[in-house]
């Protein structure tokens, strides 16, 4: 069986113009801890992510500490409802 879990951005600076590039702030930071002790006990083959920073920063660590492959979507499908991804296993990031 296939589980999906969806992790949504922690707090993003909004003080950046470049909605691409922003940073996450110290509360955002804070959340991506919780993230990873949050999903401390369950097996993950992949962590994807959009190509924006926060949304990457928010999962990396969890990524890093379940030994999880990394992928990034290249683009991003705004208010689309669905997306989908096909990832080889060979991806990294």
């Amino acid at each position: 069986m296939t589980n999906i879990y969806f992790v949504r951005h922690a707090q993003p600076d909004h003080s950046y113009a470049d909605a691409a590039l922003r940073p996450l702030t110290e509360e955002g930071m804070r959340d991506t801890i919780r993230v990873v002790e949050a999903m401390k006990d369950i097996h993950l083959d992949y962590a994807i992510s959009s190509p924006y920073k926060r949304s990457y920063d928010t999962i990396k660590q969890t990524a890093i500490v379940s030994a999880a492959k990394t992928a990034i979507i290249p683009r991003c499908f705004k208010n689309a409802g669905l997306i989908s991804v096909s990832v080889s296993p060979e991806a990294s990031v």
